[in-house]
């Protein structure tokens, strides 16, 4: 399906080159050119489905870019491309709303890989919203004919389904932005699932932490591809963009009335018992059991998985680190049930 580009670079050499790779290798899109931020505003009038722009124009900062984009066209996705290459521009950019921030010189594969994700993203929210829409439709029909214990349960569990398959969608966005942590999602979802169940948990609390589990990364949809699949130790700025990653999905997950706290449970995921976690710093006491399940599930399976940074360190030194950090870490019956699982069940993914 075709999607509308606009590219606003005040550089004519940028310009050209930027227009010049979208038709060399995504031939399938349409791109427009604007060279100052008032022929951007005329053109975002037509509300395209991107806005690839320099973070400079010659009559507008970053800050008038993006604040023109929000109220002209709130919808469209930005990759924002610069010269700056520091990570306090990294960061500036993302807490505007860009989805991207590319460094010039630009290259052929930095755009296409960049722009690819951008459009999947906006298809993937241009989806979400018709079915909220219909979900809201049904809902308002919903209320003034059925009361709440009589029938109409098929309409309930069919919006229910419909809302598990949103979620389903919304994990398989995180795939596409972060491949090289290809099924961690969906790991991560099955051992907390199969963490609640030996705790003897409800099952509907068990299916909560399964989708929870999809969706606790979603938040890396707005972290630099590069940052995620940097190959080496990360500086404090870098992971300081990287710790961001709760607080959004929390605001994503918040704006849909889903029937299970996922946006709660992801934004404490990283939480740990004795306060050292993030982004809040929760005590033992406010920290959610399903986020608790849910970050023994993450730390196992990321050590016991490779990473762009180094190799895969297996079950036992994932083990090994959960059961020496359990109580001050992480929570001692859920790590109990984690290390059962793998030792006496034999549980494998």
């Amino acid at each position: 399906m075709m999607a509308s580009i606009l590219v606003v670079e005040s550089d004519r050499n940028d310009l050209d080159g930027i227009l010049t790779i979208l038709n060399e290798v995504m031939p399938e899109h349409s791109a427009r050119a604007a060279g100052s931020l008032s022929e951007m505003m005329t053109l975002l009038g037509q509300h395209p489905d991107l806005l690839i722009t320099s973070d400079v124009l010659i009559d507008g900062t970053l800050e008038l870019i993006m604040t023109a984009l929000n109220e002209l066209s709130p919808h469209t996705k930005t990759i924002i491309t610069s010269r700056d290459t520091s990570a306090p521009a990294h960061a500036h950019g993302l807490c505007l709303g860009a989805v991207d921030f590319l460094h010039k010189p630009l290259h052929s594969n930095m755009i296409k890989r960049s722009v690819s994700h951008a459009i999947q993203l906006k298809r993937l929210e241009d989806r979400n919203r018709i079915l909220l829409s219909e979900l809201a439709r049904q809902q308002g029909n919903l209320k003034p004919q059925i009361p709440p214990d009589s029938g109409g349960g098929d309409l309930f569990f069919d919006m229910k389904d419909a809302m598990e398959r949103l979620v389903i969608a919304m994990a398989a966005a995180i795939e596409i932005r972060d491949p090289w942590t290809s099924g961690h999602q969906k790991r991560v979802a099955d051992l907390a699932e199969a963490i609640g169940r030996l705790m003897t948990l409800p099952d509907q609390t068990c299916r909560t932490i399964y989708l929870s589990g999809l969706v606790h990364d979603l938040g890396k949809l707005k972290v630099p591809a590069e940052i995620l699949s940097y190959p080496g130790r990360l500086g404090q700025d870098e992971m300081n963009i990287i710790k961001r990653h709760p607080d959004i999905a929390f605001q994503i997950l918040n704006e849909i009335q889903l029937p299970w706290p996922l946006s709660d449970i992801a934004l404490q995921h990283h939480e740990r018992l004795d306060g050292s976690g993030y982004p809040k710093g929760l005590p033992q006491g406010n920290i959610l059991l399903e986020s608790k399940i849910v970050a023994v599930a993450d730390v196992v399976e990321a050590m016991a998985s490779h990473r762009p940074y180094r190799p895969a360190l297996g079950i036992s030194a994932a083990l090994e680190e959960v059961t020496s950090k359990k109580s001050i870490l992480f929570d001692p019956d859920v790590v109990q049930a984690c290390v059962a699982l793998f030792r006496e069940k034999g549980w494998k993914w």
